[in-house]
């Protein structure tokens, strides 16, 4: 489907490997390049295919089947706490009990899944859990998380675009 005089989108299995296959024959627009907040490409930002392989490579090793096999219990761990989490009769933000014959108020589930990719992520990385799912102490992280990229968007990609890589 085009999407714009050069602008292609492709919404195919196949489309996606020849397109983004490690032997593709497609460059990566220079755009990535504003993805990352320093002067350092990383994986999803290196332009370069020879660092993009590089990259690719290291990551590959800990996303193999075999790895994500042994993972699989440590991951659904969380997603079961998770899912007790919206089940439960209190507010995920941890607001009051709902009241028995009432209905339950609105729950932010962006708040709790912001929590479970935390702790999946943490848990995957660092072999321990950040907790975020069990206690309130971490959750402060997701927030400073966004405020972060909030910055890298106003003001390191704009300044990308007149010259100054490095934000």
């Amino acid at each position: 489907m085009r999407q714009g005089p050069n602008s292609l989108a492709f919404f195919t299995q196949s489309a996606n490997a020849q397109i983004y296959g490690v032997r593709s024959n497609v460059s990566k627009s220079e755009g990535y390049a504003t993805m990352s907040p320093s002067s350092t490409p990383n994986l999803i930002s290196a332009v370069d295919k020879n660092i993009h392989a590089f990259k690719r490579k290291v990551v590959a090793q800990a996303m193999t089947d075999q790895y994500l096999k042994t993972m699989q219990a440590r991951i659904l761990s969380h997603i079961e706490v998770f899912v007790s989490m919206l089940g439960s009769d209190t507010d995920v933000a941890g607001g009051p009990p709902v009241l028995e014959g009432t209905w339950a108020a609105p729950k932010d589930l962006s708040v709790a899944a912001d929590w479970l990719t935390f702790d999946v992520i943490s848990d995957l990385t660092y072999g321990k859990a950040l907790g975020m799912l069990h206690s309130p102490e971490t959750r402060w992280l997701p927030v400073a998380f966004k405020r972060i990229s909030q910055r890298a968007a106003t003001v390191c990609v704009p300044l990308t675009y007149v010259g100054k890589r490095d934000c």
